[in-house]
Parts: structure tokens; sequence; C-alpha cells
């Protein structure tokens, strides 16, 4: 169980994120939406421990992750970032294979034997030798989604994965995500794709100026949650 309990950031004065508590399940798909600047990425990173400066706790399994080492958190911790920060060096069969080989001292074949498959399934095997920069946006999207999957880690987070994706890619990001969900993985995004979302969020999380506003699951929204409702209706 991931639990975030009370959590505040504070950034040069600007209060960002004020008193967020969120529980996610295990195998549950956790959506944040909300206007830009509501504090989706910033609660994403708190989350992901990038950014250490927040105050409260975010808990997995009762333990605070701030206790973990750096090699625990990299191998129960996934994050994909919007901007991918894949390492522009590399090529991408060696953006997914180092981490594996830095983090969890596999040799080249094991990492290969983890990365390739991965690459496959999301259409770049035959980029594996290619650099970043001769990459499209939506390439360098799914490289980056690949690298994260390769530390089949219990928490993933993702902020906007399906902004640069056509809609055949976006749907094939859904069914992996879900097949993720479905093994136990817990998995928060933030996204603008008001259909993305709506296609694959167990649980939808409203935030506004830094604040939850309404958490509802998605199965309940037209009943019980007006402003998610509203929102997914007015972003279509």
């Amino acid at each position: 169980m991931l639990q975030i309990k009370k959590i505040d950031l504070t950034k040069k004065q600007n209060l960002i994120l004020t008193d967020i508590s969120l529980d996610c399940a295990p195998g549950t798909i956790t959506t944040l939406i909300g206007k830009s600047g509501a504090g989706k990425t910033s609660l994403l990173k708190c989350i992901g421990q990038l950014d250490p400066a927040y105050s409260g706790l975010v808990e997995f399994n009762g333990k605070d992750l701030r206790k973990f080492t750096h090699k625990e958190k990299a191998e129960l911790i996934g994050f994909v970032f919007q901007q991918y920060n894949l390492f522009p060096h590399m090529t991408v069969i060696n953006n997914c294979t180092n981490p594996l080989r830095i983090v969890k001292k596999y040799d080249e074949n094991q990492a290969l034997a983890i990365a390739q498959p991965i690459l496959e399934k999301f259409g770049l095997k035959k980029l594996a030798n290619v650099y970043p920069m001769n990459l499209s946006g939506g390439q360098q999207q799914r490289v980056a989604i690949a690298r994260a999957l390769c530390f089949n880690p219990n928490i993933i987070c993702l902020d906007e994965p399906s902004a640069a994706l056509d809609p055949e890619n976006s749907m094939l990001l859904i069914t992996t995500l879900k097949d993720l969900a479905k093994s136990g993985t817990t998995i928060l995004l933030s996204s603008q794709d008001m259909p993305f979302v709506k296609g694959i969020a167990d649980v939808i999380v409203m935030l506004e100026d830094g604040k939850l506003i309404e958490k509802c699951n998605i199965q309940d929204i037209k009943q019980k949650s007006s402003k998610i409702s509203n929102f997914l209706d007015l972003m279509n």
C-alpha cells in the first residue's frame, strides 16, 4: 500500500502543495487531473522521491520512503518524465540496459534479456541503436516508458505519458499499464488527455491550487463527483 500523508511543499515562499493525503492500493491506477499549475507534477515528484523538500510522509507498506536507500528507491519506483530525460549520449538500448547494469549489477546479457522484449512490445526494436536526438517526441516518450518498465517497479509514476503519443500507441500504453496493475503494480499518473484518463483510470484525483479537492472511483463519477465530471467533459 502506498500512502501519502499530509504532504506540504513550499518553494521560494510559495505554497505548491497543501495538506494532501491519499491512499493508493496495489493494482490500482490513480490519475491526477487539474489545470496547469494545480500541483500534479509536484505531487508525483514528491511521491517519486525526486523532490525531498516536502513535509509530511510518503510510505510504502508502512515504511517512510525517505528511509529507503538510493538502490531500494530505484528498484521500487519507476518515474517517467514529461520531458523524457533520456541520456542523449546513449542509444535506445543503452538507455534501458545501463540503469539495470548500474543499479542491479546485471551483466550485459541479463540486461538485454529484460530490455529487448519491452522495446519490441513498444515497437522500438528497429530503433535500438538510434540516439534520442534522432527520435520523434512520441518515440522518445515510448523509450522513457520502456526504460522505467525494465525495473519492474512496485510503483510507477508517469507525468503526462500520452502527451506525445498517437492514438494507437496511447491504446498500447493503456493496455500495458492495465496489465501491470493486474499484476499488483501501483500506478499514478498525471494527464490533461481526458479520453486517455477515461480509458485508464481506476481512481481520479482532482487538484486545484495545490490542494486535493475531489477523489472518486471512475465508475462513481457521474453520481458522486460533480467537479471531476465537469472537468472531464470540459476538457474533451
